[in-house]
């Protein structure tokens, strides 16, 4: 049972490069196409459900000492700066994300990747783009070595997000995805990738003790990326035959996704409301089943009620 929950950190490698495809198809569908339209729509996207699940994580760590010491100000202003990342197996990192909701480190990053696309996006040349990517990742390689911390590690896995967004910049030209136009970008993750490999045998990450942990997590997360990408790469050669097989049953969820992500852990993992059923898989389709309903209940109200009010005030302030 455990063994299919043991890649999760490859599924956030996974995600960070469909975010980075997906971002780049709508840029490029989207007419006007702003500065202030990108972020107005990022902005909306992100923060109420992460404000939402900071909250949450807030009021869990104040009220159920079991499950998260007292949050501290500076974890409040951490997590709303997105700041947040898995401090158990990184040093430098700033806070920890509220609650010991733990798959909200992955959003930060998400966030930042989306600050850094704005500048390469509106204010470089084309040609120079995946250069300045390439740039900001080996930046933030090298830093981590002398001084690790939050922008440090941004730096390092755009790298990554920016692969995802190159891949759809060539399959919305080529209608597939060729080697040739991604080499650039991949390029630029190899040299990452052994960048880390040689600061870590010279011993300038500290001592290796688990997959899970700094420095081979980060490996782990550019090596997945790597092979990811070598997936896509061959995929795209048939035509990615067997798509719609295989994920067209997710489609029915992919419109709440995001706030499941984000409020699984609280609602399902760190309380334990169910513990008078006996059968341990029963709870946990159970709570699954409420993580679920909440997470729709959420994006329901949110899209129909909340966002447009937010749309229509950062419209009105610009």
């Amino acid at each position: 049972m455990a063994l299919p929950f043991s890649f999760g950190q490859e599924a956030v490698i996974l995600f960070f490069l469909i975010s980075g495809f997906v971002i780049q198809v709508s840029i490029q569908n989207t007419t006007p196409n702003s500065i202030t339209t990108y972020f107005c729509k990022r902005l909306i996207r992100i923060y109420p459900i992460f404000l939402l699940a900071v909250l949450i994580g807030w009021i869990f760590g104040c009220v159920f000492s079991n499950v998260a010491p007292e949050p501290t100000f500076k974890d409040l202003m951490g997590n709303i700066c997105m700041l947040q990342d898995f401090s158990y197996g990184k040093p430098g990192v700033f806070v920890a994300p509220l609650g010991g909701n733990t798959p909200l480190w992955s959003l930060s990053y998400e966030w930042w990747f989306y600050m850094a696309f704005i500048p390469l996006w509106w204010g470089v040349p084309d040609k120079w783009r995946t250069i300045g990517a390439i740039m900001l990742s080996i930046l933030g390689t090298v830093s981590l070595v002398w001084a690790p911390g939050p922008f440090g590690y941004f730096g390092m896995y755009f790298i990554l997000w920016w692969n995802g967004a190159e891949m759809a910049r060539v399959y919305l030209q080529k209608g597939e995805i060729n080697l040739s136009p991604m080499l650039p970008a991949l390029s630029g993750l190899l040299i990452v990738l052994l960048l880390w490999i040689i600061f870590m045998a010279n011993g300038k990450l500290g001592s290796v003790t688990s997959a899970g942990l700094h420095p081979l997590l980060e490996l782990r997360h550019l090596l997945s990326g790597a092979v990811l990408i070598g997936v896509a790469l061959v995929w795209s050669r048939f035509r990615f035959f067997g798509f719609d097989f295989l994920f067209g049953k997710f489609e029915k969820i992919g419109s709440y996704s995001y706030a499941l992500y984000a409020l699984h852990y609280p609602l399902g993992a760190t309380l334990d409301y169910l513990h008078w059923i006996p059968s341990g898989l029963l709870r946990a389709f159970l709570y699954l089943g409420v993580s679920m309903l909440a997470a729709w209940a959420v994006e329901t109200i949110l899209a129909r009620q909340v966002n447009p009010k937010i749309r229509r005030a950062l419209i009105k302030a610009h």
